[in-house]
């Protein structure tokens, strides 16, 4: 508009009457609109008021904060504004005022969007900076908590030392009372021990003792030779000593050989072979009885007496096969009778092993009355094999709990007939160290074998 003007005023002085009409009228027009523009913006104003006025008031009911609300009524304003300036461009007539109008419009509406975007900016700033603060305010929370949990973590660790302290204190003066205390035992235990590998050393000497006794009381090998040229004995004590003993001697031109097995092995077990040594010596040698069975039944009765079994109860006895042996001219006379054993024999001229079972009663103890031992008569040729034995080889187990039993002992004499004793011997000695290996032996071992 001024610059209208001073060219009219220019184009006047100059006499340009034609040139200074145009500008006038370029000047009169701008001022028009100037003027129409201001008049739409007071009304634009006024009506923006009036709507700044009612949003002021629904911002009041929503209680929103002061700078928040004068954003929002700003952006209203000239929200408003821009309607307004659009309605009255839509309105004119006059192209070029509703070409103004509609610049002012849009101009009323950029301001607008400008302030939203900025107040969406500032609200998202807003919500960072809470969000931030809200952090720091987590992160504080969580420090201050670290701290509360790692201060009470070391109370808690101050106290439990405190009481481990206490307690080991506590523990340690225990410690040493019980110290002082195993140290006592210790000095009585040491002593305790002396006197018990003292007791040992003299129990160990008393039972070799007995073993020497034991021996001695066996046949010997002169003794053995002198009744029979081929023989084998197959002694072994699951002790030191035996509860198995074997006897022999001779009288009225006949051989008696006996295998007996007391109750018990060990040292209660040889205690029995004294007595029952003793007794066969009163029976055979000094009363003269050569008769197997009878020597059985007398056994018994002289065992009983002994232990006084009727009045003190004791059970002990012991199982026994007797052989009477009465060389003929061309052949033997053999009587057997067992208690609770039996005989195992083999012709010359037969592979098979054959066995005369004993009768089914123990000496001594209570046995039925009404079973009477019994001999068996027999006229066996020379070369014959005959074999009294205890039950401690064949009660044997393997680690599998399994006994080593009669039958593999018959098939392993049935697979020796053809060889001497003493290879018969060794064959059931191998036969059970392979039987028996890593095992413990089970039962005191004692076999007789001799050939007529």
């Amino acid at each position: 508009r001024d610059a209208n003007y001073t060219l009219y005023e220019t184009y006047k002085l100059q006499g340009n009457h034609d040139k200074a009409l145009a500008y006038h009228e370029r000047y009169k027009q701008t001022n028009d609109t100037i003027f129409n523009i201001q008049k739409v913006k007071s009304v634009a104003n006024l009506e923006s008021k009036m709507a700044l006025e009612k949003k002021q008031k629904e911002m009041l009911i929503l209680s929103l904060d002061a700078e928040s609300k004068a954003r929002e009524l700003e952006i209203t304003k000239k929200q408003a504004e821009s309607e307004q300036l659009f309605a009255l461009a839509r309105a004119e007539k006059d192209k070029r005022k509703q070409d103004s109008l509609y610049n002012l419009a849009q101009k009323a509406q950029l301001e607008a969007e400008n302030l939203k975007a900025q107040e969406e900016k500032k609200r998202l700033q807003q919500e960072k900076n809470d969000l931030a603060y809200q952090a720091e305010a987590n992160k504080q929370k969580q420090i201050q908590q670290t701290f509360i949990g790692i201060s009470f973590g070391l109370l808690i660790v101050i106290i439990l030392v405190f009481l481990g302290l206490r307690q080991k204190q506590v523990a340690n003066k225990a410690l040493k009372q019980r110290q002082a205390e195993v140290l006592q035992l210790n000095n009585a235990l040491v002593e305790t021990n002396q006197t018990l590998k003292i007791t040992t050393s003299q129990i160990q000497q008393s039972i070799h003792a007995a073993k020497t006794i034991q021996q001695v009381m066996l046949p010997n090998k002169n003794k053995m030779n002198a009744f029979f040229q081929t023989y084998f004995v197959l002694y072994k004590p699951k002790d030191v000593v035996s509860g198995d003993f074997y006897w022999v001697n001779s009288i009225q031109n006949k051989i008696l050989l006996v295998v007996a097995d007391c109750t018990g092995h060990g040292v209660p077990g040889a205690f029995m072979t004294l007595i029952a040594n003793q007794l066969l010596d009163k029976i055979v040698r000094m009363a003269e009885i050569t008769n197997p069975a009878e020597i059985l039944t007398t056994m018994h009765t002289e065992v009983q007496n002994t232990l006084k079994q009727n009045e003190t109860g004791n059970d002990s006895g012991m199982d026994m096969s007797i052989l009477s042996i009465e060389p003929q001219a061309q052949d033997f006379t053999v009587l057997f009778a067992g208690a609770k054993q039996n005989l195992l024999m083999r012709l010359p001229t037969d592979t098979q092993i054959q066995e005369l079972k004993g009768t089914r009663k123990g000496i001594g103890g209570i046995q039925n009355p009404d079973i009477f031992f019994e001999n068996y008569a027999l006229q066996l040729p020379k070369d014959t094999f005959l074999y009294l034995r205890t039950d401690g080889l064949e009660d044997q187990n393997n680690l599998e709990r399994k006994k080593f039993g009669k039958a593999k002992i018959i098939k392993i004499l049935e697979n020796a007939t053809h060889r001497t004793l003493e290879l018969q011997k060794n064959a059931l000695e191998k036969a059970l160290s392979i039987y028996a290996e890593n095992t413990t032996q089970r039962d005191d071992i004692l076999w007789v074998g001799i050939k007529l």
